[in-house]
């Protein structure tokens, strides 16, 4: 018979594929945390192993490939050309296998789905509880979290499985190639006073602002360092911080007691304005915004739960930006 013929593996395909059956996922997972961490050192401290078992795994690992994955650079690993492709792989086992795992585990607890958020601080605090509250009132079998944190750890979380999406703010220093961005809204930052404050007026200049006592977030915070981007940009640093908080609201509480003023994403003070404990002050010429994105895995497949909930995520966003066009 002509035509096309069936090839045997090559016993290198052969051999590979045997050897790669006895290959454990704590082996991966040890060889891929070394691999982020750039560190067996450090590996074995985060894992909670001894550091001679974390070396004899990568090796292990190294024998299987028969290829070396890993070369030592003073007290840091770098990966080889090998180790890199085998990070790519080791990466997505063990993301498929933290998925697969809460998957089945709402499956067995006769969950009709489940949605894991991650989020920054205003829009977890602010924002998604009444979005996630009225989703679960219509779907009460559902079980949803929301793990409210700082951009870089909910990029992370969704980088590694342990979140279906973020709805956060960026975070500029963290690898993109292994996500997809979703633009949502474009959310103005607002300066903030008390209302009878003599701190500032009703409108303020930039070289005004940058005299200003203000209450941030602590350095090193996304939050702050994007405050202070889009600042320097128009020119302004800011020389008079007086106070430090890592969540908004503590902001919020040093701004109502006259302390300070703030600049501070709009969703976290729209109940105060409309409660009259917190008064805007315009910033000429000006404007500040930072973007808010839906974040995910690009090879990350919703539910239909999950889907109906992003739905509504969009939806919400939507209409505040229809509100800020009309407004």
């Amino acid at each position: 018979m002509t035509g096309s013929k069936k090839t045997d593996p090559t016993p290198f395909d052969t051999s590979i594929r045997a050897r790669m059956g006895h290959v454990t996922l704590h082996k991966v997972e040890v060889f891929r945390t070394v691999a982020q961490l750039s560190s067996v050192t450090k590996a074995a401290k985060q894992l909670g192993i001894a550091q001679p078992a974390v070396t004899a795994h990568v090796r292990s690992l190294e024998e299987k490939f028969e290829t070396k994955l890993i070369n030592r650079v003073g007290r840091s690993v770098e990966l080889t050309e090998a180790g890199k492709r085998v990070y790519r792989w080791a990466n997505s086992m063990v993301v498929g296998s933290t998925e697969i795992a809460r998957e089945l585990q709402h499956l067995k607890a006769g969950e009709v789905g489940a949605a894991w958020i991650s989020s920054s601080m205003v829009v977890g605090t602010y924002v998604l509880p009444g979005i996630v509250i009225d989703f679960q009132r219509r779907f009460a079998g559902a079980r949803i979290r929301v793990n409210t944190s700082n951009p870089r750890v909910a990029m992370e979380a969704v980088r590694l499985g342990e979140s279906d999406f973020a709805v956060t703010i960026l975070d500029k220093d963290q690898p993109f190639e292994d996500l997809e961005f979703e633009h949502l809204y474009t959310e103005p930052l607002r300066l903030v006073a008390a209302p009878d404050s003599t701190l500032v007026g009703s409108r303020v200049t930039p070289p005004q602002l940058a005299t200003l006592p203000f209450v941030t977030p602590p350095a090193g915070y996304i939050a702050r360092d994007v405050e202070d981007d889009i600042l320097r940009s128009y020119g302004i640093v800011r020389r008079n911080i007086v106070l430090e908080f890592g969540h908004p609201e503590a902001i919020l509480q040093a701004v109502r007691a006259d302390r300070a003023v703030s600049i501070i994403l709009e969703s976290s003070i729209e109940a105060d304005i409309a409660a009259g404990t917190l008064r805007m002050v315009e910033i000429a010429d000006a404007p500040i915004n930072v973007p808010l994105y839906l974040i995910r895995r690009k090879t990350k497949i919703f539910s239909n739960l999950q889907n109906r909930l992003v739905g509504e995520i969009r939806d919400y966003f939507t209409r505040k930006t229809l509100d800020r066009s009309a407004g």
